[in-house]
């Protein structure tokens, strides 16, 4: 079943140092906790998971960092929540083909947003962005 909700709770965007040489860039997601939640989808209840996630990409050398925190919801049949329930109480562990699922959503959300704020304190962006380059005229080439 799918995700059904995105929501951002916390965003923390700092800019530490000026940027001088190479900059590395290191992005993490992880699930931070899971609850059990009521959905209402128009005249019907069904049950579902609530993630509770954080986004986050550090600069190597320190110049800044942000943050993300947030939560997905999710819908699954009351036999499958109450399993994937368990098996995050238990080991904190969450089925392969549905962390996918999450990861996936929380990347290609946060990513986006992250690359604006990265923007507007001048930090660089986090993912190599594309680019156009002057093509050299070959045409007089003999050879």
């Amino acid at each position: 079943m799918p995700v059904v909700g995105f929501s951002l709770e916390k965003i923390s965007i700092e800019k530490q140092n000026p940027i001088t040489g190479q900059v590395k860039v290191k992005n993490n997601v992880s699930v931070k906790s899971v609850e059990e939640k009521e959905l209402s989808l128009g005249n019907t209840n069904k049950q579902g998971l609530k993630f509770n996630f954080e986004f986050s990409i550090d600069y190597d050398p320190k110049v800044g960092n942000m943050s993300l925190k947030g939560h997905l919801l999710y819908i699954e049949d009351e036999k499958k929540v109450k399993d994937i329930l368990k098996n995050w109480k238990k080991d904190k562990k969450i089925a392969n083909e549905i962390m996918v699922e999450l990861i996936n959503t929380i990347l290609l959300r946060c990513t986006v947003k992250t690359l604006t704020f990265a923007q507007e304190v001048n930090l660089p962006p986090h993912l190599p962005l594309p680019r156009v380059n002057q093509k050299t005229d070959t045409s007089n080439y003999i050879g």
